[in-house]
């Protein structure tokens, strides 16, 4: 049985993912036996590749993802809350930077609304509540 040595290709990808995958699972990605992804992984320890620095970067870039995912389920919840405020033949009051008003809301859509004012018909998106670019006013 011949052994193959690591590509480079295959050392970044270890030391991309050996936080956050098994010996079990990085083997089956790389087509590996996991006894020699964890010796290799000791290898690229030894040569300093892997320290507690990447480590450390390696666990603050996965918490900042479970912030990521966390902030986007609220904000899904918020733009669902929106959607249930925005009746379609309904008046909405609204604040946009210039002025408030009361207008109609004569299109809706999963996506986005649009309103009926005075003088001009305006769509908005549901984010553009979300990020503060208009205001729903009571």
């Amino acid at each position: 049985m011949s052994v193959s040595r690591f590509t480079q290709l295959e050392d970044n990808f270890l030391i991309e993912n050996y936080i956050k995958m098994s010996s079990v699972e990085l083997g089956e990605k790389m087509n590996r036996n996991p006894k020699a992804i964890e010796n290799h992984l000791l290898v690229l320890r030894h040569k300093g590749f892997i320290t507690r620095k990447t480590i450390q970067s390696s666990i603050t870039s996965i918490a900042n993802d479970i912030k990521l995912e966390m902030q986007g389920r609220k904000n899904k919840g918020y733009i669902a809350n929106i959607r249930g405020k925005i009746l379609l033949n309904k008046y909405i009051n609204i604040q946009t930077e210039k002025n408030k008003e009361t207008c109609e809301v004569i299109f809706k859509t999963f996506n986005y609304f649009t309103v009926k004012h005075k003088n001009y018909i305006e769509s908005f998106n549901y984010t553009d509540i979300l990020i503060g670019r208009i205001k729903l006013l009571g």
